[in-house]
């Protein structure tokens, strides 16, 4: 298998493959998330991430449709989404977000306690590239986003920001 340059696995004696698909520079992760613990685990796991980011934390749905669609906000990179927000819910941000042309190719991560089949399916119909049932514990949610981070930031490759 051929790989372009700078890409492919990368094998070290005893280890198994891994790939390699590092970003060009700091990443930006939107985090829509109302409960405050769950914020705070998110954020603390995100920054123990190899991979250099930032992140914006809104805790309201409104709030989330007011910076998608302000010009001049940040872009994300990655948007981590719960679906139960105050003023609105996390379908109705992931519509907007499919919806714009600024932010269409962003992969969107709904990260939600729901595991309704109901949630799961409206989720992927607007465009949700995953949908991760929230962690119990504090292992839980490592594993969780060193899975998000190592398969975003280190195997896919992300469209152009903006």
């Amino acid at each position: 298998m051929k790989y372009p340059l700078g890409r492919g696995p990368i094998i070290a004696a005893g280890q198994s493959e891994q790939y390699m698909n590092p970003p060009t520079g700091p990443i930006h992760v939107l985090l829509v998330e109302d409960n405050p613990v769950d914020a705070r685990v998110a954020l603390r796991t995100i920054e123990a991430w190899e991979t250099p980011s930032t992140v914006t934390h809104l805790d309201d749905a409104d709030v989330a449709l007011a910076y998608l669609i302000e010009p001049t906000s940040l872009a994300p990179d990655l948007v981590l989404l719960d679906l139960n927000l105050p003023s609105g819910t996390g379908h109705d941000v992931l519509a907007e977000i499919r919806q714009s042309e600024r932010h269409a190719r962003v992969p969107v991560v709904v990260l939600t306690t729901s595991e309704a089949d109901e949630d799961v399916r409206r989720s992927y119909e607007l465009g949700a590239n995953a949908f991760i049932s929230k962690p119990l514990d504090l292992a839980g949610w490592k594993q969780a986003f060193g899975d998000v981070e190592s398969f975003w930031f280190g195997t896919a490759t992300l469209p152009p920001n903006g």
